[in-house]
């Protein structure tokens, strides 16, 4: 039999608060003037110079705009922002299949045609915003979950224990548009893709390779053992 396949760390890996809220300044005062020679009348020229109180313009770019001590999402000219509205959880749904090939194993000088088992890892969790701990560095927001499997038939194919969490971190480009990070087996944060939304709120990651190992007990070197399918997907609550 195959030895420990080398794309066990690839099956469910591969497989950023309240705000607070100020009032702008005050508008421009009626100078409200006395004299002995204005005329009553028409209220000709009063102290109001018709200016508009300013607001938050830009609510992504760290400066304070409106002068009002708050920048940004602490603004609440920015509460209808989209990138003062990121979700607190996701829900997350991953879908592992590998598809095993016959391969032609070699052993003391004879062929033997062993089959690559096929084996599925079907899960979902809770993505939950997280502040501490495993943290991204370049991200906006990182979220965590704890694994609830369907189906999972790899571990023991592979022998090696199915995931029981996942972290991952995003950076939120513009409202349809975000980077997808996550750890590596060492723990350091690394760029995976660019996910894509059509309406904003679902995102999703698919694709395929073939795995390439050496299994122990055959003596004719790399072979093709199967292709390892990943269908993810995250969706904003």
């Amino acid at each position: 039999m195959p030895r420990a396949l080398t794309f066990a760390p690839l099956l469910l890996l591969l497989a950023c608060g309240d705000k607070d809220t100020g009032d702008g300044p005050p508008g421009p005062q009626d100078g409200g003037s006395t004299g002995d020679g204005g005329g009553a009348g028409d209220g000709g020229g009063g102290g109001d110079d018709g200016g508009a109180v300013p607001v938050e313009g830009d609510c992504e770019d760290g400066a304070d705009n409106d002068a009002d001590g708050l920048a940004d999402c602490l603004d609440s000219d920015c509460v209808d922002s989209w990138n003062c509205n990121l979700p607190a959880t996701i829900d997350f749904s991953s879908q592992v299949f590998f598809d095993g090939n016959t391969i032609e194993c070699e052993v003391w000088g004879i062929d033997v045609d062993v089959d690559i088992e096929d084996c599925q890892a079907n899960a979902t969790t809770e993505l939950r915003w997280v502040e501490s701990g495993p943290t991204c560095p370049t991200c906006d927001r990182t979220y965590s979950g704890v694994f609830t499997y369907s189906v999972e038939t790899c571990s023991a194919l592979i022998g090696v224990p199915a995931p029981t969490r996942v972290d991952y971190g995003f950076v939120f480009v513009d409202p349809r548009t975000r980077e997808l990070w996550s750890p590596d087996t060492a723990g350091t944060w690394v760029y995976v893709d660019t996910l894509g939304s059509a309406d904003g709120r679902t995102f999703g990651l698919t694709g395929s390779e073939p795995i390439l190992d050496d299994p122990d007990d055959c003596d004719n070197g790399t072979q093709n053992l199967g292709t390892l399918n990943v269908d993810l997907q995250w969706v904003d609550r």
